[in-house]
């Protein structure tokens, strides 16, 4: 899951497949790629639409053409890119929505299983609870691709503040 600069982050590891953090060790073995992304209001694009203060922070102020390219997620999706679900709010005033689109555009052309949904407001503060107005669905309609897509079994999962304890005393 990854919201803003972290949407790039989770697209980085749901597309790039070279592992720059081998060191040797016992952790190379596991896999370092999502089985799925959740995306909410998130970079991906480092090229037209970017985000000019993670584009910065991310590849300096002079990146090269080709750092750009690489790191425009949208262009490294393949056909072992993890399904995604992509939230954004069309007035985002921060991250151009256009990001989560190229990205879902670039899944759809490799018939990679994605869902997303663009909703009229929640500018750059799409939160878990209390957004504003239709926005406040995202978490019911994440929560049914889960499900679609049999990483959720609902029939197994008690999630009602009644009888969960962690609810209980662990209010969002």
């Amino acid at each position: 899951m990854g919201a803003s600069a972290g949407g790039h982050l989770a697209t980085t590891l749901g597309t790039h497949s070279e592992d720059y953090s081998s060191i040797k060790d016992n952790l190379d073995a596991f896999s370092f790629h999502p089985n799925f992304m959740v995306l909410i209001s998130p970079v991906i694009t480092l090229g037209k639409f970017a985000h000019k203060g993670s584009l910065d922070n991310f590849l300096g102020k002079n990146p090269t053409q080709n750092q750009i390219d690489s790191f425009s997620n949208e262009n490294q999706v393949t056909t072992t890119t993890p399904p995604a679900f992509i939230v954004l709010a069309q007035n985002d005033p921060v991250v151009n929505p256009i990001n989560g689109m190229l990205f879902y555009q670039a899944m759809t052309e490799k018939n990679i299983s994605g869902s997303l949904h663009i909703f009229p407001e929640g500018g750059h503060s799409i939160a878990l609870k209390n957004n504003p107005k239709s926005i406040n669905l995202w978490t019911t309609l994440c929560e049914e691709w889960f499900s679609d897509l049999s990483i959720l079994d609902k029939t197994k999962t008690e999630i009602t503040p009644n009888k969960n304890n962690f609810l209980k005393a662990n209010r969002f």
